[in-house]
């Protein structure tokens, strides 16, 4: 407890966690069609789902969602990108999301890799929105 308050330090934390949360903006893009009883499970999670050819693979998908995103002016903090492996995580999610909305640096991943070169793994990935509007950036995706 601090200064006398009947609330403790980690309550006002996972205050600021559910004050951000609910400021997300969930999209959803698929790479092939959806059935009815998974659009129905989608729709009221997210504020956009996006069907497109599975084409380009999980970088076609990121590609045709910022491109939109950005497109639209839309005001971006940072953007979170998540393939479906991630939902494989059996707990500690919410913790991994937390982390990434957090933090400060213009791109952050939740793993990196040293096979051939360094690089980021593309499963996960945290953008900033000074960095997506970035041209040279938005020149990458729209040349991709």
């Amino acid at each position: 407890r601090e200064n006398g308050s009947d609330r403790t330090n980690t309550e006002r934390d996972d205050d600021a966690k559910g004050r951000r949360q609910r400021q997300l903006s969930k999209e959803t893009v698929s790479n092939g069609k959806l059935s009815t009883g998974q659009l129905a499970t989608l729709k009221p999670l997210c504020a956009e789902v996006l069907i497109r050819r599975n084409k380009g693979l999980d970088f076609g998908a990121y590609k045709d969602a910022i491109l939109r995103l950005t497109k639209n002016k839309t005001s971006i903090d940072r953007l979170l990108i998540l393939n479906d492996s991630v939902y494989a995580f059996r707990r500690g999610l919410d913790a991994l999301i937390e982390a990434l909305l957090s933090e400060d640096a213009p791109m952050v991943a939740a793993h990196e890799a040293w096979e051939k070169h360094y690089h980021f793994q593309s499963f996960c990935l945290g953008l900033s929105g000074d960095l997506l509007r970035d041209p040279k950036v938005q020149k990458f995706w729209r040349q991709y």
